[in-house]
């Protein structure tokens, strides 16, 4: 089962127009994807890459997405509140990834991993990092978001 994710933004669309598109600004963004402005503002002027998950996350948060559609309103200001800033647990990666129905690689792929790295993630003992969009958007398209639903477009 496929998880209608973008690889990419969609020429024209960089990560700029996403964050204009959810009223919201640059230190605000950042805080959304759990990070300082300096690196972030270094993924919107391009200087360093966006993850599938950013780039998910972003285009569902700014109604841009062609696959999913978000179905909770927001008030941008308390954006960076409403999404989980915590690190969940390689049990907790594992349970998402199955309930979502994937194997390792088709999660791998479909987030843009090596299939190594995206096992180290689910290590149990000591899971690698989850970046912050990353887990938002598994919990959104898990429907487990306590905050924040989507559905297919």
């Amino acid at each position: 089962m496929a998880l209608n994710l973008l690889l990419a933004f969609p020429v024209p669309l960089t990560l700029a127009d996403c964050r204009k598109a959810m009223g919201i600004g640059p230190t605000l963004a950042a805080k959304c994807l759990g990070l300082q402005y300096p690196p972030y503002f270094k993924k919107e002027t391009g200087v360093v890459g966006v993850s599938v998950g950013e780039i998910n996350l972003f285009m569902i948060l700014a109604h841009l997405h062609p696959h999913w559609r978000l179905t909770t309103p927001y008030d941008p200001v308390l954006l960076p509140d409403l999404l989980i800033h915590t690190q969940p647990t390689g049990d907790e990666i594992k349970a998402l990834r199955i309930k979502l129905a994937q194997t390792q690689a088709a999660m791998a792929e479909q987030l843009g991993y090596k299939l190594s790295s995206w096992k180290m993630k689910e290590n149990l003992l000591k899971p690698a990092s989850l970046k912050t969009a990353e887990y938002n958007l598994l919990l959104m398209l898990c429907n487990e978001h306590p905050s924040l639903g989507i559905t297919a477009a």
